[in-house]
């Protein structure tokens, strides 16, 4: 078992510092690590959750489209670079009708 000194991934202006113990290559808990000026031990319940949602079953680990198909919502699983592509699309085209502020998003939870 060992500790490892990180950051979490989150965009929070603080940037937690975060003890996280792992064994056998596996996440066994992440807190909150004193080192932080700022935090001073302090982490985010999600920060803390963060093994549970890394090891769930129900974690998405591919990208996906919504398919068109009889009204249903449906994804189906398809290459990052089609995804890029299609994202990329609708990027530009809600740049060119709405504007470019229309895509900055600023005000969120830190994620």
């Amino acid at each position: 078992m060992s500790v490892k000194k990180t950051v979490c991934q989150r965009d929070c202006p603080d940037t937690c510092f975060i003890d996280v113990t792992v064994e056998n290559g596996r996440i066994i808990s992440t807190k909150g690590s004193r080192l932080s000026p700022v935090t001073q031990g302090f982490l985010r319940p999600r920060g803390t959750g963060d093994p549970k949602r890394v090891y769930s079953k129900n974690r998405v680990l591919y990208p996906h489209i919504q398919s068109d198909g009889d009204h249903e919502e449906r994804f189906v699983r398809e290459t990052w670079d089609e995804c890029i592509s299609v994202v990329a699309k609708k990027l530009k085209k809600t740049i060119e009708v709405f504007g470019r502020e229309s895509v900055l998003l600023y005000d969120y939870p830190g994620n």
